[in-house]
C-alpha cells in the first residue's frame, strides 16, 4: 500500500499523483529520493511533458492578447551569435538561476552565502542609484553569514522556519523566479503581470520538485535542458540558415524565396516541434492513466 504521509515518486505510486500531493504539502527537509540516475532522469523529462503542454497553453494566451510583440528576450536571442545564446541560456542561467531560486529551500547555510553573494553582485550595479540603501544591505548580509557560519552547517534555527513554512518558502521562491521576468516584457505590459510570467511559474514549480526530490544538480539539469528544447529551433536556423534567412526570417518575418536549403530545415523543424508535442501528449496522457490506476488501486 503506498505511503500516504510521504509518497516516495520511486515506490507503486504515480509520478503524477506524487507530484500533486507533494504540490500541496512541500517537504523541504525530506532527503532526495533514493532512486538511480536512470529513473530520476525519466521522472523529470516525464513531468516535463506535461508542464510544456501547459507552459505552451500560457503563450497561447500570451499571443492571444497581442503580448509576444512586447517580448524583449525574443529580440535579444536574435541579435546573439548561436554559440553566446547556447552558453548563456542552456549553461549559465541554469546556474545562476537554480543557485538563487532553487538551493535555498533547503536550510544550509552555504545556500544562504550564495545568494546573498548575488544580492551582493546586484547591489553593486545599482551603487551609484543608492549607495545608502546599498551599505545597509552589505551590512545585514555580512551579519547573516558571520551568524550563520558560526553555527552548524545545517543551520538549527533556519531548519525550524523551514519545517514550520515550507508552503511559504516553497511558493515565495516559486513566484520570485516567475516574477523576475517581468523583465523580459516593455514596461506598458507590466499590468498583465500575472499571464506574462505564468510559463516561468509554470516551470518554477516543476524545478522546485525536482531540485527537492532528486537533488539541485538534476534541476541544473532540468532547466537547461528545457531552455535547450524552447532555443533548439533559434539555434538551428542560425548554425545552418543562410545569410538571407537570417536577414529574412529573423529582421522582417518573411520567408518567401529562400534557397532549398533554408525549406528543408524548416521542414526539419517543424517535424522537430511536432513530434515533441506529440510525444509530450503520449506521456501526459500516460501518467495520467497511472494516475486513475493508482487511484482505483485504493
Amino acid at each position: 500500500m503506498e505511503n500516504i504521509t510521504e509518497p516516495n515518486a520511486s515506490s507503486s505510486t504515480s509520478l503524477l499523483r506524487t507530484y500533486c500531493r507533494f504540490l500541496r504539502s512541500p517537504n523541504l527537509l525530506l532527503p532526495p529520493d533514493s532512486i538511480s540516475a536512470k529513473q530520476a532522469r525519466s521522472h523529470t523529462l516525464r513531468l516535463y511533458s506535461i508542464h510544456l503542454l501547459l507552459i505552451l497553453l500560457s503563450l497561447v494566451a500570451i499571443q492571444a492578447f497581442g503580448l509576444q510583440e512586447h517580448n524583449l528576450s525574443q529580440g535579444l536571442f536574435e541579435q546573439m551569435p548561436a554559440w553566446t545564446l547556447f552558453l548563456v541560456a542552456v549553461v549559465a542561467a541554469p546556474v545562476i538561476e537554480e543557485t538563487i531560486f532553487r538551493l535555498p529551500l533547503r536550510p544550509f547555510a552555504s545556500s544562504i552565502t550564495l545568494i546573498s553573494s548575488f544580492i551582493l553582485y546586484a547591489g553593486l550595479a545599482v551603487a551609484q542609484v543608492a549607495p545608502g540603501i546599498l551599505l545597509v544591505a552589505l551590512a545585514m548580509l555580512v551579519a547573516l553569514n558571520v551568524y550563520v557560519w558560526s553555527q552548524r552547517s545545517r543551520v538549527i534555527l533556519f531548519k525550524k522556519f523551514y519545517s514550520q513554512y515550507p508552503r511559504l518558502i516553497f511558493y515565495f521562491f516559486t513566484l520570485l523566479f516567475g516574477i523576475v521576468h517581468i523583465g523580459n516584457y516593455t514596461r506598458e505590459v507590466w499590468m498583465l503581470l500575472p499571464l506574462l510570467v505564468l510559463p516561468q511559474t509554470i516551470i518554477g514549480l516543476w524545478l522546485g520538485f525536482v531540485r527537492l526530490r532528486y537533488g539541485f544538480g538534476w534541476s541544473i539539469f532540468a532547466h537547461g535542458f528545457h531552455n535547450g528544447c524552447v532555443l533548439l529551433p533559434t539555434l538551428l536556423f542560425k548554425v545552418f540558415g543562410s545569410d538571407k534567412f537570417q536577414a529574412q526570417a529573423f529582421d522582417t518575418g518573411d520567408i518567401k524565396a529562400l534557397p532549398a536549403t533554408d525549406n528543408v530545415l524548416i521542414g526539419i523543424v517543424v517535424l522537430f516541434v511536432l513530434g515533441g508535442l506529440a510525444l509530450c501528449c503520449k506521456t501526459a496522457w500516460t501518467m495520467i492513466g497511472e494516475w486513475s490506476q493508482s487511484s482505483s488501486s485504493l
